[in-house]
């Protein structure tokens, strides 16, 4: 028993082994940085899909209901910033 303890800790003081080990701890926090990163940058495109989909309903909400109102397709093209291909779209004209 203690010829394995000596062994290994001849093993642990090698040079080659603190190395190894160096290696291992730079891989891991690597992986451990990738994975955050990936996890960020997938919250950000997600926040951004979400708010751009907020944004697409409202339009689409205030498009029909200013033609509920009786406002014409140009009219409602030019009050809210899109083209009436854009209006004809969104009511399915």
């Amino acid at each position: 028993m203690g010829q394995a303890v000596m062994a290994y800790k001849s093993v642990v003081a090698s040079a080659d082994f603190r190395e190894i080990e160096r290696q291992r701890d730079l891989t891991r926090l690597n992986e451990t940085s990738a994975l955050n990163n990936a996890r960020r940058k997938g919250r950000t495109e997600g926040r951004a899909e979400g708010r751009q989909e907020g944004r697409n309903e409202t339009l689409r909400k205030n498009v029909n209901h200013m033609c509920q109102e009786g406002f014409d397709v140009k009219t409602i093209a030019r009050a809210l910033g899109l083209s009436e291909q854009d209006v004809n779209d969104t009511l399915g004209i």
